[in-house]
């Protein structure tokens, strides 16, 4: 099991254009990939990208906190192969226009049109859990998660998109990149007890600690560098 929690609270979900990409294996359904919601309800506020109970990859937008009645629902058709260790990405992108959209290995599975836009919190950015009212909840032992990668004030893809999912880092290649987390790399790494923090990449100082000791995911051998 791995957790990491952003903790700049000055981190929002952008709510201009973007493109999300994760690149992930999942072995179970239920998953939390990426949220950023409140700390008392995982559902409430913010963004969440997670792999439902039919085992489809899930995304959310919720304008309003303390209330899922507005949340814009993007899911996938095709379910998200949770059988072995089969590497998987996920893409959700925005365009001007206000289309929402959900790429399930470079091919588009839903489309929203939505005005709305993630209520501005200052909880943090998780991925691989929720951090809820002082502890983890809905953790995914489940889930292990390469890489995610979050570009500001463009949309990238409104259509089919080619995918490497052979590349060790990253399977598609972007520039302008506000958030890029890659703890394929040692050099990116921080270890205590078991990792304390990941450093991310685009240069723009987001990274992601776990402090508490208990929590903090081990690192794997076999690592690229």
């Amino acid at each position: 099991r791995a957790y990491a929690r952003n903790t700049n609270h000055c981190f929002e979900f952008p709510s201009t254009q973007f493109p999300l990409h994760v690149t992930f294996i999942a072995t179970a359904i239920n998953q939390i990939i990426v949220c950023k919601g409140t700390d008392t309800n995982v559902n409430y506020g913010g963004v969440q990208l997670y792999i439902d109970s039919d085992g489809k990859a899930a995304f959310y937008i919720n304008p309003t906190s303390g209330s899922t009645a507005n949340r814009i629902p993007l899911v996938s058709t095709t379910s998200v192969d949770i059988t072995g260790n089969v590497k998987t990405m996920v893409t959700v992108t925005k365009d001007s226009a206000n289309n929402h959209r959900l790429f399930l290995n470079g091919i588009l599975e839903a489309t929203v049109t939505s005005t709305y836009t993630a209520w501005a919190n200052s909880y943090p950015l998780q991925i691989g859990a929720a951090y809820l009212s002082g502890s983890i909840n809905n953790a995914s032992p489940g889930l292990c998660v390469f890489s995610v990668k979050l570009v500001f004030g463009v949309c990238e893809y409104t259509s089919n998109f080619k995918v490497d999912l052979s590349n060790p880092y990253f399977p598609v290649q972007e520039t302008f990149v506000d958030v890029w987390v890659d703890p394929s790399e040692r050099k990116n790494m921080t270890l205590a007890t078991g990792v304390s923090d990941i450093k991310e990449r685009s240069g723009n100082d987001l990274h992601f600690t776990q402090a508490t000791t208990a929590y903090q995911p081990a690192l794997m051998q076999g690592y690229s560098n």
